[in-house]
């Protein structure tokens, strides 16, 4: 006995007798015309699918923002704004501003450098004894701006600021990543905030002793006089006495 088929409507009998087969075509929705216009077409399905991942586009802006637990006390709120953060941003400027002395006096040098190579290869071939007199006048200005530059860089210590201060804000934001997802020492901490505060502050103390130690080598050689002996060769210069 065959099993009556449900009723179909004609675009289904069309499908079906165009296909041979039974199958149920589920016909598209169709605007009515009004009016004398054309029928608007359906848009077409969109294909989506579930995404075990998502695309995050950084923020532009600097420096970012904070990011700190919902649950976080105020005390821990106060560290991270006024202690954690300003020390962090403080670093993050210096560094970028003696970097940017220290790139500065580097290349006029090496490119002053070169230029008084120049000029004292060109000073012998040249025949007019008013050009190579004003050659060997612009050699003497030249080499003296690069000695200047050299002594300026020297004094300074651009470069060494510049690492310094780059370190230790870069030990502070991984202390901070570290913190945030309870990673490393703070995975097992019983007390992590007091933990950060521990680290960040060693971290701080440290940065502190080498810009003082950064500080002792400079007067010297601003004055002339000789460098300080270290602490651990005062200590060792106590031991020899004792």
């Amino acid at each position: 006995m065959e099993a009556t088929d449900t009723p179909k409507t004609t675009a289904e009998k069309e499908a079906a007798r165009s296909t041979g087969t039974n199958a149920t075509v589920v016909p598209m929705p169709v605007t009515p015309v009004q009016n004398g216009t054309t029928p608007a077409t359906p848009p077409a399905p969109v294909l989506t699918e579930t995404l075990k991942y998502s695309l995050i586009k950084p923020s532009e802006t600097w420096p970012p923002p904070i990011f700190i637990d919902l649950a976080a006390s105020d005390s821990e709120r106060y560290y991270m704004e006024h202690r954690w953060y300003s020390q962090w941003s403080y670093y993050d400027k210096k560094a970028s501003d003696a970097k940017k002395q220290y790139h500065r006096y580097q290349l006029f040098a090496v490119i002053g450098a070169g230029c008084v190579t120049a000029l004292v290869g060109l000073s012998p071939i040249a025949t007019n004894i008013t050009v190579r007199n004003g050659l060997t006048v612009l050699t003497v200005l030249v080499s003296l701006l690069v000695t200047s530059a050299t002594a300026i860089e020297a004094v300074q210590k651009f470069g060494d600021s510049w690492r310094n201060y780059r370190s230790a804000a870069e030990e502070l934001k991984r202390e901070k990543s570290l913190y945030d997802v309870r990673s490393g020492s703070y995975r097992k901490a019983k007390k992590p905030f007091l933990l950060f505060v521990e680290r960040c502050e060693e971290i701080m103390a440290k940065q502190n002793g080498s810009w003082a130690a950064l500080r002792e080598e400079q007067q010297p050689q601003q004055s002339g006089a000789p460098a300080p002996a270290s602490t651990a060769q005062r200590d060792v210069d106590a031991d020899d006495l004792g």
